[in-house]
């Protein structure tokens, strides 16, 4: 319902979601999470009306919202209220995500076992993250939770074999397992992960171009390690074959290895399929199912 008059307007009511998916793929680099994470100091032009102009609307979604795109594979429930005024919203309520979903990012799978979004703040639009996360790296079974408000995220880090949060850091960055032989020492892990970080930024344009000439989901160029030495560089490129269904290869300059060849399919909301060869001609084939309880 909306009302006004000389002095102000009024804006009142519900909306429902029916059904939504959002689908546009997003280029996002370790670079691009530090940047947005800074506040720009630009203040937006305010609009007289939309000072005056006081909103009340509750957001709801009937059934689950999806974003399905190349980072990630996500679904939820919103109840959301809308007020203050359009010139100064501010949202109240609660996302939900679904248990079962998946991010990726730098070629790690993670699946998300449960996830909030609490907005909270009366002063401005800041949600309280809340998220568990479980992906699998180098027979590494790793847990991330992350809590904070955004953009100040806190992460903390366990692993089945036990690592120390810096190891795993460095595992999650760089892909490369801690040298097991003296576990304490994690300063090449993370010299490789930080040369990791730096490669993707300078390569993130090359990366981003050589996509869109070759309608490409994905085009990586990353070095790899061995303690702090790069001993080879991989490039991979992927394909959305569906949206269930994608394969992706990585090739290294080292023409002795053969390229890693990876195939995997989201059969249904609870089973996920995954074929890959890897750089010995070795195949594996994993098939997981997650039930509810």
């Amino acid at each position: 319902m909306a009302t006004g008059n000389e002095t102000g307007n009024q804006l009142r009511g519900e909306i429902t979601l029916l059904r939504g998916t959002y689908s546009k793929d997003v280029e996002l680099t370790l670079s691009d999470l530090l940047e947005r994470g800074r506040p720009t100091g630009a203040i937006a032009a305010r609009e007289p009306w939309k000072e005056r102009t006081n909103v009340d609307v509750r957001i709801v979604s009937a059934a689950s919202l999806e974003l399905r795109n190349n980072l990630a594979r996500l679904s939820g429930t919103v109840d959301l209220r809308a007020r203050g005024t359009l010139a100064d919203p501010i949202l109240l309520g609660q996302v939900q995500l679904d248990e079962g979903g998946r991010v990726v990012f730098s070629d790690i799978r993670y699946e998300i076992e449960a996830g909030t979004l609490t907005f909270s703040n009366t002063a401005r639009i800041a949600p309280f993250v809340d998220v568990r996360a479980r992906a699998e790296v180098k027979g590494y079974n790793l847990v991330v939770l992350l809590a904070g408000t955004w953009p100040r995220i806190s992460a903390n880090f366990t692993s089945d074999p036990p690592l120390a949060n810096d190891a795993i850091l460095g595992l999650l960055l760089s892909g490369s397992p801690p040298d097991t032989r003296n576990p304490t020492d994690t300063s090449n892990q993370l010299v490789s992960a930080a040369g990791g970080a730096v490669a993707g930024a300078v390569t993130g344009g090359l990366r981003y171009q050589t996509r869109r000439l070759f309608k490409l989901d994905r085009f990586q160029i990353d070095p790899v390690f061995t303690g702090s030495q790069i001993t080879t560089v991989r490039s991979t490129i992927g394909k959305q074959i569906t949206q269930d269904l994608s394969v992706t290869s990585s090739i290294a300059l080292d023409s002795s290895k053969e390229p890693i060849v990876r195939v995997e399919w989201q059969a249904s909301n609870t089973i996920f399929v995954q074929l890959i060869r890897d750089e010995n001609g070795i195949l594996s084939i994993s098939v997981r199912r997650r039930q509810r309880l």
